[in-house]
């Protein structure tokens, strides 16, 4: 089955579906769903769920605003249900993987408390290689480099379609 890129497919009133790739995916949960577990938002997966905090952990109970590696055998679409939520999201020294909400995120809106902590591209990806983008998709996860502890700030005011990307495969510069 052929799906488009990664990230979120459609936002209803209560749920939101994610589409996800054959193989390791970054995502993220945009919704507060009433049960943030693993096997409950994600029961097909065919890994443990992992976090990133300088090491890989496995983690089972997930959180909005955090994005994480997961493994699944086919491509598919889950459905996410739950409220909105928006709020700051903390990230620690080096390198982050966080996950937008309900809306597509526009890099350059993005701001951190300390201001300028951001000191590296946003990185999605797409199961073969990494690539620099400029807006964030919900659904999604993201890598992103801070220079110091602190809070990155989205606003929500900063829907537009996705503009172009510039690619990188992995062990090249």
């Amino acid at each position: 089955m052929a799906l488009p890129d990664a990230g979120c497919y459609e936002f209803l009133e209560y749920g939101s579906y994610i589409i996800l790739n054959e193989g390791w995916n970054f995502i993220s949960v945009p919704k507060l769903s009433p049960d943030m577990t693993s096997d409950y938002l994600f029961p097909t997966r065919i890994s443990q769920v992992f976090e990133f905090n300088n090491i890989y952990l496995v983690v089972n109970e997930l959180e909005n605003g955090k994005g994480y590696a997961v493994k699944f055998d086919q491509p598919q679409f889950v459905y996410v249900e739950g409220e909105f939520v928006s709020f700051p999201i903390q990230v620690s020294i080096g390198w982050n993987i966080i996950g937008p909400f309900h809306e597509d995120v526009v890099i350059s809106q993005i701001t951190s408390l300390p201001p300028e902590i951001i000191t590296s591209n946003f990185f999605s990806f797409n199961g073969i290689q990494y690539v620099v983008e400029d807006i964030l998709n919900p659904g999604k996860g993201y890598w992103v480099k801070v220079s110091e502890n602190g809070m990155l700030n989205f606003d929500a005011n900063s829907i537009i379609e996705k503009v172009g990307k510039q690619v990188f495969k992995i062990g090249t510069k």
